[in-house]
C-alpha cells in the first residue's frame, strides 16, 4: 500500500524468470540467480509467515543492526536519509548480538539478507502481545510476565525496549529502504496529527455539591494553591480545562486533527470525568459551536475488565450511544481510555462496535512506537489468522508519558520531540501526538506544559537529523 504497486505471487521458477518489464522479488531460503538477467531483489525467508501456529512467548526473533552507508558504492544506499537498519529474522543467526561491523558489508543493493517481510508482519500483528496475552497463564512461564499496575502490557517487556530500538520507526525505514532497492519512492509525506482525549471536560464545574464540598476541603488541606483558581473560575465562569479554550483552538489549526471524549456514567478513581446528564449543555454548546468538525470526533471507551468482555462491551456500547445522542453522530474512532488495550481482545469488541479507526497504539509509559511504525494501518488478527476492518493509528508521544512517567522537564520534551520529527519528515513518517485539555490549562500541574503542545504543532526544520 505505501509504494502503491500491484503484486502478484508464484512458486513457478520458469514463470517467474519468464516474466519482463516488472520488478522482482525472490523471496527464498537461499540466494537464487535469475539466468534470464535483470536486476532482482533477494529478500531472505525465514518461514515466519507459513507458521499456522503462534510461537510460545520469549520466543524472538534473530536480530542485528546494518550500517547502510559503510563500504558500498551504490547510488541507492548512499542516499538513504539514514544510516542504520534494524533486522530481525536474520539470514545467518549469530552466536553473540551483532554490531554494526560485524554485519555491515552483506547489505548489497539486490539483497537483504534479514526477512524483510517476516519483520514487517511481527510488528504490525503486535506479535509479542498476541504471545503474551496467550500465554501468562502457563504455569511454566507465568512468572517471566510483567504487568503494569493497570494491567497493561508495559512497554519494558517489548523486545524492542530492550533493544533500545523503541523510538525508531523500524517499520517505516524498512518500507523506505525495499522501495529504494527497487526505485520506488514511497508515497507517504510527512505531516503532524495532533489527537486530545478529554477525561476531564471542566476542572470544577459540573459536579454533585457533596462532590464540590469534598474537593474543597481536599484543596484546602492538599492543593491550597488552587482555592484561588476555583474562585477565579467562579467569578469569570471559565473553567481551566474548558474545552473550547484552548484545546479546541489548538486543534482547529490542523486538518488531521482528532477529539476524543470520555463519556462513562459512574465516577471512580480512574474516571474523574464529569456525567454525561451534567455535561450535556456544555457538549451541545461546543457541538452547535463546531459542527462543521465532527468528522473529527470520537470516543473514549472507558477502563475496561480485561476478564469481563460481555461488561465492557454494555459499558461501551452504552457510551457510544450518548456521545451519538449528544453529537448527532455515529462515531468512527477511539482511542482507550489510560490505553488500556490488550489485544487482540480489545480491538475485537472495537470490531463489534462499528468502530472503524483505533488510535491506542502507543505506549502510556514510554516514548516511541509501539508497532514500529508511525503510519496508520490493518490490523491483522493473529487469533483469526484474518485481516480486519479496523485502521490503527499509531501515536509516538504523549503529554502524561513525558510529565508523570519520563519526569522530563517542558524543555527536554520540545528538544526530544524536535529530534524526532525531524527523523519522521526525512522518510515520510507520521508525528502524531497525545494531550488533553488539562495540560494546555497551565493549571497545576501542567504549569509551563502549554508552550510544549504548541511546540509539536510546528514543521520540523530542514536541518534533518538522519534516524
Amino acid at each position: 500500500m505505501r509504494l502503491s504497486v500491484d503484486v502478484k505471487i508464484t512458486n513457478d521458477w520458469s514463470f517467474f524468470q519468464a516474466q519482463t518489464n516488472c520488478t522482482k522479488i525472490i523471496y527464498t531460503d537461499n540466494q537464487l540467480v535469475n539466468e534470464s538477467g535483470g536486476h532482482d531483489l533477494w529478500i531472505f525467508n525465514s518461514g515466519f509467515l507459513g507458521e499456522s501456529f503462534i510461537r510460545p512467548w520469549g520466543d524472538y526473533p534473530s536480530h542485528g543492526s546494518l550500517k547502510c552507508n559503510q563500504n558500498v558504492t551504490s547510488i541507492e544506499l548512499k542516499s538513504l536519509p539514514f544510516e542504520t537498519i534494524e533486522a530481525l529474522f536474520l539470514a545467518k543467526k549469530p552466536e553473540t548480538s551483532l554490531t554494526f561491523e560485524t554485519f555491515s558489508e552483506e547489505l548489497t543493493t539486490n539483497s537483504i539478507p534479514f526477512d524483510a517481510l517476516a519483520e514487517i508482519f511481527w510488528c504490525l500483528s503486535r506479535y509479542e502481545e498476541v504471545q503474551w496475552q496467550i500465554f501468562q497463564n502457563n504455569p511454566e512461564t507465568k512468572n517471566s510476565f510483567v504487568s503494569d499496575k493497570h494491567g497493561r502490557f508495559p512497554a519494558q517487556q517489548s523486545f524492542f525496549y530492550q533493544l533500545n530500538w523503541l523510538q525508531t520507526p523500524v517499520i517505516d525505514k524498512l518500507i523506505y529502504l525495499i522501495g529504494n532497492l527497487l526505485k520506488i519512492v514511497p508515497k507517504n509525506a510527512f505531516r503532524i496529527v495532533p489527537t486530545a482525549d478529554i477525561d476531564m471536560a471542566l476542572r470544577y464545574g459540573g459536579r454533585d455539591k457533596i462532590t464540590t464540598l469534598g474537593s474543597i476541603v481536599k484543596d484546602l488541606f492538599c492543593r491550597p494553591r488552587l482555592i484561588s483558581e476555583r474562585l477565579l473560575t467562579i467569578l469569570s465562569k471559565k473553567d481551566p480545562y474548558q474545552i473550547d479554550r484552548w484545546a479546541l483552538p489548538m486543534l482547529l489549526k490542523s486538518e488531521h486533527y482528532k477529539i476524543f471524549l470520555l463519556l462513562s456514567k459512574s465516577r471512580s478513581i480512574r474516571n474523574k470525568q464529569i456525567s454525561p446528564r451534567k455535561m450535556t449543555a456544555e457538549l451541545q454548546r461546543v457541538f452547535k459551536q463546531f459542527a462543521p468538525h465532527q468528522r473529527h470526533w470520537g470516543i473514549h471507551p472507558s477502563w475496561q475488565e480485561k476478564s469481563n468482555a460481555m461488561l465492557n462491551q454494555t459499558i461501551w456500547r452504552d457510551e457510544l450511544e450518548t456521545f451519538e445522542l449528544n453529537t448527532g453522530f455515529v462515531a468512527q474512532h477511539a482511542r482507550f481510555h489510560y490505553i488500556h488495550l490488550h489485544i487482540p481482545h480489545s480491538y475485537q469488541l472495537l470490531e463489534k462496535m462499528g468502530i472503524k479507526n483505533d488510535w491506542s497504539m502507543g505506549y502510556p509509559d514510554e516514548i516511541g512506537f509501539r508497532a514500529g511504525t508511525s503510519i496508520a494501518y490493518t490490523w491483522y488478527d493473529l487469533t483469526r489468522e484474518k485481516s480486519s476492518g479496523l485502521m490503527v493509528h499509531p501515536f509516538c508521544i504523549m503529554d502524561v508519558t513525558c510529565n508523570f512517567y519520563k519526569k522530563l522537564t517542558p524543555q527536554e520534551t520540545i528538544d526530544l520531540t524536535h529530534l524526532m520529527k525531524q527523523s519522521l519528515e526525512a522518510i515520510g513518517g507520521t508525528f502524531c501526538f497525545v494531550f488533553h485539555n488539562e495540560s494546555v490549562s497551565e493549571s497545576y500541574p501542567w504549569k509551563g506544559w502549554k508552550v510544549v503542545v504548541e511546540s509539536w504543532f510546528v514543521q520540523p526544520h530542514m536541518n534533518q537529523k538522519k534516524p
